[in-house]
């Protein structure tokens, strides 16, 4: 089953901010999703950008029992006005994985960093583990 990682008001239509489903598509994955937890989940789910193992996602992409899925809802403005840019669904994804419990892996760190100058440092000073891996 793929673990699929709930933010924002998803998190909190769910009752939880990961669970497992069983789905081979993002699309199967997000159907039994909305199935489970309902019509406002579902209509809420419209306006989430998803992410599939940190890249951007379709309904026809494949999944896998280790993949992860991450529903991000829009951060402000109302859903048909916000615009979230990658760069700012990578910070999203920063700060998800300095609030999980665990190691979290954000790859490929490079497009993160662009734009950021002195990332690492920055996170490391706010008492943030982070390890950079280079190929």
């Amino acid at each position: 089953m793929a673990r699929l990682r709930l933010f924002a008001n998803l998190r909190e239509l769910a009752g939880a901010s990961q669970v497992e489903i069983e789905g081979d598509t993002v699309g199967a994955i997000l159907d039994e999703a909305a199935d489970r937890y309902g019509a406002e989940f579902g209509r809420r789910l419209g306006y989430a950008r998803v992410w599939l193992n940190g890249q951007p996602a379709t309904a026809g992409d494949p999944v896998g029992d280790l993949d992860e899925l991450a529903l991000i809802p829009p951060v402000s403005g109302g859903a048909n006005q916000a615009t979230l840019t990658v760069s700012g669904i990578q910070v999203a994804l920063i700060a998800a994985a300095l609030a999980a419990k665990g190691e979290s892996r954000i790859s490929p760190l490079e497009t993160v960093e662009r734009g950021y100058e002195g990332l690492v440092e920055r996170l490391k000073s706010l008492g943030a583990s982070v390890e950079t891996e280079t190929p």
